[in-house]
């Protein structure tokens, strides 16, 4: 699923990186842009060059058998990469999800609250959220036991951004190609919801090893990595009790070690309304929600959250970089040097340009700040944009009102018209 660059693009972009060397993590679709020292004596041979060993640690090839293509630090240094932001803030991030839970806790009923309050973009437990369209894989249920829970929980009035599904295929036998697929008629798709993840196993009659259980979350991570999504897992745990929560999840540690993070949904009677969520994760801290069942809605409502503490220093060189676009200035453009000279930070040209590129995606995420930096065959330049807030663009959906927004693509519909056929062979 790489995608092919010409020659012109290749001099400077790459595709993305895997997450760790030596691990079988897919690598991402996100663009990354080189950046070269300054004292490069033929900067467009060096990011040719550059370009084609990265291509060929990204993709596996090497010159002869055995050989290797490592990056230096350097080297990863003068990379950008840019992830999406997160599905819920604090919580769910790109990437793939174990939702565990004891039969009949609950889980669907989160998943379902998860999915509604993603499709429509309202805050779920104060926390902020990326709408996006939602794919929902109820694979233990019918469309009329659908209905009657989601209209308990939330009303009727739906979105065309929730779908459901109550059939798939298989992973590695067609699942893959159903989310692909699905993706390709709503490109604005941030999560993926399988309930529950012993239905798209492949029944093999044979006991599960922490092989293949690595290897079932391993094949959904490649797609969500590639995909830049979200996707969440329902899983059952053991009847057996254990101190730690995570423990207590069916199955090997195969899963929650191929897993970006886990959620585990616990109570202590199975006749109690309220229920304690542990959730654990690769770009998230640990924590704890206390959450109780809305007699009416049937709803998980948060009472009371435990939070590991935990908080990311922010580096005050990129702060004065930061200071610069505010008020009236929303774009910059020139040479690091000139940066520097700029903003004030005191660090050197070549330094500033790395301290970018390691923070970029918090440039984005959390300054709403674009970055971008390349180099002619005179100079290296650095470009900033900063992007006005979501609720500031006549069409954002705060989701105060709770009403769902028309199909902001209009095609989507005649797509799905036009595919019906198509859609129902898959499905």
């Amino acid at each position: 699923m790489n995608k092919i660059f010409n020659s012109a693009e290749k001099e400077m972009t790459v595709p993305g990186m895997p997450v760790g060397a030596g691990t079988e993590q897919s690598p991402k679709t996100n663009i990354l842009s080189i950046a070269h020292d300054e004292d490069d004596c033929n900067p467009i041979a060096y990011a040719k060059y550059k370009s084609a060993e990265i291509d060929r640690q990204v993709n596996g090839i090497h010159p002869y058998k055995g050989s290797i293509s490592p990056l230096t630090m350097n080297d990863i240094f003068s990379l950008t990469f840019t992830r999406k932001p997160p599905v819920i803030d604090g919580l769910l991030y790109p990437g793939v999800y174990i939702l565990a839970g004891a039969p009949k806790i609950g889980k669907s009923f989160l998943s379902a609250q998860i999915a509604y309050h993603v499709s429509m973009g309202i805050p779920l437990w104060d926390l902020k959220v990326n709408q996006g369209d939602v794919l929902y894989f109820a694979l233990e249920d019918d469309f009329e036991r659908i209905q009657s829970r989601t209209s308990t929980m939330f009303g009727v009035e739906g979105t065309d951004k929730l779908n459901f599904c109550i059939t798939s295929r298989t992973i590695g036998d067609g699942l893959e190609d159903q989310m692909e697929h699905f993706i390709a008629g709503h490109p604005n798709t941030n999560l993926i919801i399988i309930d529950t993840l012993q239905k798209v196993r492949e029944n093999t009659g044979e006991g599960y090893s922490y092989a293949s259980d690595y290897e079932v979350i391993s094949a959904l991570k490649h797609f969500a990595d590639i995909k830049g999504i979200c996707i969440i897992a329902v899983h059952h745990t053991r009847k057996q009790k254990s101190e730690d929560v995570y423990e207590m999840i069916s199955g090997t540690t195969g899963i929650l070690g191929s897993a970006d993070g886990a959620m585990v949904l616990t109570k202590e009677k199975r006749t109690d309304k309220t229920a304690c969520l542990s959730v654990v994760g690769r770009d998230i801290p640990d924590q704890k929600f206390r959450l109780e069942r809305n007699p009416d809605t049937l709803c998980w409502e948060m009472t009371d959250q435990e939070i590991e503490t935990f908080e990311k220093k922010i580096n005050p060189e990129l702060l004065k970089v930061v200071d610069m676009l505010t008020g009236e200035k929303t774009e910059w453009r020139g040479s690091p040097a000139e940066l520097v000279e700029e903003s004030g930070a005191e660090v050197a040209p070549n330094i500033i340009t790395k301290m970018l590129n390691v923070n970029a995606s918090e440039l984005k995420n959390q300054f709403g700040i674009e970055y971008e930096t390349g180099r002619t065959s005179e100079k290296r330049w650095i470009h900033l944009v900063r992007i006005p807030p979501e609720n500031d663009s006549n069409d954002s959906n705060d989701g105060s009102d709770k009403v769902p927004k028309q199909l902001s693509q209009p095609s989507q519909l005649s797509y799905e018209e036009q595919n019906l056929n198509e859609l129902e062979e898959l499905f």
